[in-house]
């Protein structure tokens, strides 16, 4: 969970990983280089259950991304992202967003 603000500063997260692998530990060096810290409350403040869903395709090119990513982080982001609102549902407790990102690159 990230203000805003601190989202913009790390530039959100990079546009380069495709699949599964890797992209938590790019928002991690992300987080570090732009002097935020990562913060854990107690299990009596807050936790998280993730949804069962199927893993993704492993990204096989995922290490060689990670190597480069502090060289795109200042670009690689909330700068260049790319997409379009298909639908916004303004809900009591929360905003559900439809959100059209384009077609997975054949590439990974």
């Amino acid at each position: 969970m990230f203000t805003p603000q601190d989202f913009q500063a790390v530039n959100g997260y990079s546009n380069a990983y495709w699949g599964w692998g890797a992209e938590d530990d790019d928002m991690g060096y992300r987080i570090k280089k732009a002097g935020l810290r990562v913060s854990r409350p107690s299990l009596n403040t807050g936790r998280y259950t993730m949804l069962v869903h199927t893993q993704r395709r492993k990204n096989e090119r995922r290490v060689e991304i990670l190597h480069k990513g502090m060289e795109r982080q200042p670009w690689d982001g909330l700068s260049n992202v790319n997409y379009s609102v298909l639908d916004i549902r303004l809900n009591p407790l929360f905003t559900h967003m439809l959100i059209d990102i384009g077609k997975t690159p054949d590439t990974y």
